[in-house]
């Protein structure tokens, strides 16, 4: 078990243990005025949670996404220029070497996943941490970003390649689709285990099984985002106001609901 895991479940036992020993003291003390007070106990749908996780936080949501939109911005300028090569039927290889100066944009993106995480686990969040996060996670982002396109990138060649040939090959290529689509739900949640400072095994293992666990709401969740971002990319402002901080957020807040629900599923 990691060292995170083991720390998170001794401060809830901690927490617990204090409830306890608070609700006796006010058992026994007969001139307390207060009798004990029930446990609070979330009872919001997901949907609500996930609503006011952002709405409540909404200002500093945009603040970190336009920090993280300016990051990103040497990626997408990059991207777009190679694109246009090759439309244009010109030479990209000489273009390549460009990326490199995208790899600016990983860290933002591994910084907004740990702003989002203290979000949705209740913990102070200031401003400031993103930069502070931006330099804890400059190696490990690139890593994961590069990893995370290079597999998505080899499954969709894969799964293109065998669909265009006959036979048996066909089968190849619906279990390689079936496979980046796993690929790509898992992605949801491999940012914010990263920031979470799991291993890079425990981060491949937990996110296929939040993936097993909530397939539904991953599944729901990656199409809300590819909906939104085609929405907000194409008013342009929406990219510099919210998107970034929406993929940062809802995977943050979709695996707090998944392991609650397993937690919950474990106690019975």
């Amino acid at each position: 078990m990691q060292e995170q895991e083991r720390r998170q479940r001794e401060l809830r036992e901690k927490l617990a243990q204090a409830k306890i020993q608070n609700v006796r003291g006010l058992e026994e003390d007969s001139n307390s005025i207060f009798g004990p007070v029930p446990d609070y106990v979330e009872k919001r749908r997901p949907i609500t949670r996930l609503f006011f996780s952002i709405y409540d936080n909404l200002g500093v949501l945009m603040a970190v996404n336009f920090f993280t939109f300016l990051f990103t911005l040497p990626l997408i300028f990059v991207l777009l220029v190679i694109s246009n090569a090759a439309t244009h039927h010109q030479a990209v290889g000489y273009l390549l070497p460009l990326l490199l100066i995208g790899l600016v944009a990983p860290p933002a993106w591994a910084a907004a996943s740990s702003f989002c995480a203290k979000i949705v686990e209740e913990q102070m969040h200031p401003l400031s941490d993103y930069w502070g996060d931006y330099r804890r996670f400059a190696g490990k982002g690139i890593l994961l970003a590069v990893g995370q396109l290079a597999v998505g990138a080899i499954l969709l060649y894969s799964t293109g390649w065998y669909l265009g040939q006959a036979g048996p090959a066909k089968f190849v290529g619906i279990v390689s689709l079936y496979a980046f689509i796993f690929w790509a739900l898992a992605g949801l949640y491999v940012w914010p285990l990263l920031v979470r400072n799991y291993s890079w095994r425990a981060i491949l293992r937990n996110a296929g099984v939040l993936v097993i666990a909530a397939p539904l709401r991953s599944a729901s969740i990656l199409f809300v985002l590819l909906v939104l971002s085609i929405i907000l990319t194409i008013t342009g402002i929406g990219l510099v106001v919210l998107a970034f901080a929406l993929w940062a957020m809802l995977p943050n807040q979709a695996l707090v609901l998944t392991r609650e629900r397993l937690e919950r599923r474990t106690a019975r």
